[in-house]
């Protein structure tokens, strides 16, 4: 039986007190991202890639998501643009053009129940990627904030999210490297009653 997963931060000595510990009453699997040569380069959090480079961390986000979402979508080898956000977001309205493409949405035809349950479920895996994406977060809660009430217009919003996240397939989020630090994962194994 699986339980959970665990990430930590700490020095060595810290992570070898805590999995000693851990390890004293369950089963586990740990592994430990630094620098050293007994350390892994890379590990999986949450279906995320985190790898330890002389540069420093570098962290991936799940491109799964946005792969599925652009299928979804039909817009695989379409054209990508720079940005998540733009004028045909009717959310977004800062001049006459925009304020006419909020009327077109308003008065657009409210989506059929069956499209309103793939926007649901197509503008959801945006906002899981949102988490780690802090260049689509307003846009994708703009995409959400409509869907008690769908039009069919609405679609611009997560097809513009969609296109944006062509522009930056497989792009890596960077961080700094954290000296004299590891990150570790375990799971834990609880024992079945």
């Amino acid at each position: 039986m699986h339980g959970d997963d665990f990430t930590m931060l700490g020095s060595r000595k810290q992570l070898d007190w805590l999995r000693g510990r851990i390890e004293s009453k369950f089963e586990i699997k740990s592994e430990v991202l630094g620098p050293g040569p007994q350390h892994s380069k890379q590990i999986r959090v949450l279906n995320r890639v985190i790898s330890w480079t002389e540069e420093g961390l570098v962290y991936e986000p799940d491109q799964r998501h946005a792969e599925i979402v652009i299928r979804e979508l039909g817009l695989e080898g379409g054209q990508a643009v720079n940005s998540p956000g733009g004028r045909e977001e009717p959310n977004q309205a800062s001049s006459p053009g925009d304020a006419a493409a909020v009327e077109v949405v308003d008065e657009s035809p409210p989506m059929a129940t069956r499209d309103a349950t793939a926007y649901r479920g197509i503008t959801a895996r945006p906002n899981y990627l949102a988490q780690d994406r802090a260049d689509i977060q307003y846009a994708c809660k703009e995409a959400s904030r409509r869907m008690a009430c769908l039009r069919r217009a609405d679609w611009l919003m997560p097809k513009r999210v969609a296109r944006s996240l062509l522009g930056v397939a497989g792009r890596a989020g960077e961080g700094r490297c954290l000296h004299r630090l590891g990150l570790g994962r375990l799971q834990v194994h609880l024992p079945e009653h």
